[in-house]
């Protein structure tokens, strides 16, 4: 009787060893993933874009790609590569955080919605072990950018009747047909704008 009692003991313990070990080996970290961005730009204007990613165990390697409308925003720097609206990151952690957030910036190029989608993610600790597979989105604006009144009026522009406007200025720069201002999206504009430079 003995003999029973302990081969059936032994199996359950066999059996409970198998279903905790079975449990170990299925079990998924929990992790998740945020953007977070400012909620409008305009055009010209260079925004930061911020991707966190959280786990429940510490975080060695995170790896995405984020998507988005280059029509709307154009890629500036930070720790990605990629064109086309697609960027990929793979940002390494040396620190033993459960917490890891990478830095990109952006110039806002033409007004519209922008959206940031983040897919195919998977982050892991420092010696490989998966630890999760988050993904996230985020929208902003994009708005035109608003024109300004001439020095001294405020309200509405008036509309221009140039039977009033003298054809020069007082420097003899004729007021029709002249660039008065240029905005650039990318790099730098040297010399300074000037409409008497061509």
């Amino acid at each position: 009787m003995t003999y029973i009692k302990r081969t059936a003991a032994l199996t359950l313990v066999l059996l409970l060893a198998a279903v905790i070990g079975l449990g170990a080996i299925t079990a998924s970290a929990e992790a998740s993933a945020f953007i977070a961005l400012p909620e409008s730009a305009e055009p010209g204007e260079s925004f930061e874009v911020k991707l966190t990613f959280e786990a429940d165990t510490p975080i060695g390697l995170a790896e995405a790609d984020l998507i988005f409308d280059d029509s709307v925003a154009a890629f500036t720097s930070g720790s990605a590569s990629g064109s086309g609206g697609v960027l990929h990151i793979k940002e390494l952690s040396d620190q033993e955080n459960t917490s890891l957030t990478v830095s990109l910036t952006f110039t806002a190029v033409s007004p519209g919605t922008l959206s940031f989608s983040m897919s195919n993610c998977t982050l892991s600790s420092s010696d490989g072990t998966p630890a999760g597979s988050p993904s996230a989105q985020a929208a902003m604006t994009v708005k035109a950018a608003e024109t300004e009144a001439p020095a001294g009026q405020e309200g509405e522009v008036p509309a221009d009747d140039s039977s009033s406007i003298p054809d020069k200025d007082e420097n003899g720069i004729p007021r029709h047909g002249v660039l008065k201002s240029i905005t650039v999206y990318e790099g730098e504009l040297i010399p300074e704008f000037s409409p008497l430079i061509y």
